[in-house]
């Protein structure tokens, strides 16, 4: 079974993950939050985290002039390169796996 679920809330709703603890089959979650990149897998009740990547950004100035475009520039490497990491430990923590099991 395959659900998107995007909610902008107060609060995080796990109403929708309750059902699946119910079941033996294993699950892949991926949390991203300010700090970093969290992995986890979860098979019934039992939950492992298996990846964390963290990440400080380097904080916006609030000065003008030339070094302005610097930092924002610098900020937005930094962030682009969260981002590539995210995806290749995505990749390789269930992407990957999952490809070999299945052959």
């Amino acid at each position: 079974m395959t659900q998107k679920v995007y909610m902008c809330d107060d609060h995080f709703h796990t109403e929708y993950l309750s059902e699946l603890l119910e079941d033996s089959e294993k699950f892949g979650f991926v949390i991203i939050d300010g700090n970093g990149i969290s992995i986890y897998t979860v098979c019934g009740t039992d939950t492992k985290r298996v990846a964390r990547y963290d990440i400080q950004l380097t904080s916006k100035t609030r000065r003008g002039g030339q070094s302005a475009l610097r930092f924002s520039r610098l900020r937005e490497e930094q962030k682009d390169n969260f981002i590539r990491k995210s995806t290749e430990l995505c990749k390789k923590y269930f992407y990957y796996r999952n490809k070999h099991k299945n052959h």
